[in-house]
């Protein structure tokens, strides 16, 4: 064997040996310098919810639909259209009860209202005759619809029946009670008890409302006016009020009992 094939296979096997080494360097270098990484599964959005701080609760409320995670519960119901003392739930398009998810601390504060209401708003009337209309049969009976969805956060264009502050109302009617829209203006509208509604449910925490009355919007129009009611489109045949749990008197928010509001 000549001398430069020799020194050929020479430094090809030096070569050899110095990767090799520099392997064996490498892999050390990573067993014995370098944590292993555990990659833990991701957790349930639920553990998380119930981790968070409340700033970071209402964060994640915001972005997700179940009503756990927005805090909800559902409305004491009698049935899915009989509500608490009385009132009653219509429900043109929510697929029964699907609609009546509430902040509890709302709910709480809105059953408070209702009972108030039938006690001396709209209370049974007894008639000359000695007969008595239960607030059942009245016009002046509460009846609402559209809080919020079990399922989805936002539902039916409603921007602002997400968390469960906001409720629609009809406004009251003259005569007896009947379970179809009613415009302001109209022939059986009763804007004297509806404005008496607003004033007692703003006694009780609500803001934000919305009707297009303008005798109860406009402080010079008629003695119906109500401060802080607001005109906005599609409100000609509803009020919509919320009711905020820190706008909430303190002695408007203890829940009454279930078995109370649906005697």
């Amino acid at each position: 064997m000549n001398k430069p094939f020799k020194w050929t296979i020479t430094l090809i096997m030096f070569g050899l040996v110095l990767d090799f080494t520099s392997l064996l360097k490498v892999a050390n270098a990573e067993v014995t310098d370098t944590p292993i990484q555990v990659v833990e599964p991701e957790a349930d959005i639920e553990d998380l919810y119930e981790a968070q701080t409340p700033q970071l609760r209402e964060i994640i409320s915001s972005e997700t639909n179940g009503s756990r995670r927005r805090d909800l519960v559902q409305l004491p119901m009698k049935t899915p259209n009989n509500g608490p003392y009385g009132s009653f739930h219509y429900s043109p398009d929510n697929g029964g009860v699907l609609d009546t998810y509430i902040n509890n601390q709302t709910s709480c504060a809105f059953q408070n209202l209702l009972n108030q209401w039938r006690k001396t708003g709209c209370p049974d009337v007894t008639n000359s005759d000695g007969s008595v209309t239960e607030y059942e049969e009245r016009g002046c009976r509460v009846a609402f619809g559209d809080i919020s969805h079990r399922d989805v956060s936002r539902w039916n264009g409603h921007r602002s029946h997400t968390n469960g502050y906001c409720i629609d109302i009809r406004p009251m009617r003259r005569g007896g009670f009947e379970n179809s829209p009613l415009f302001y203006g109209g022939s059986g509208y009763d804007a004297q008890k509806t404005a008496e509604f607003l004033r007692m449910a703003k006694q009780f925490g609500a803001t934000n409302i919305l009707f297009n009355d303008p005798n109860i919007r406009s402080r010079t129009r008629s003695s119906n006016y109500v401060s802080g009611v607001a005109y906005s489109g599609g409100h000609n045949n509803h009020m919509h009020i919320c009711i905020r749990p820190e706008n909430i008197p303190s002695d408007k928010k203890q829940c009454p009992a279930r078995e109370d509001a649906l005697r």
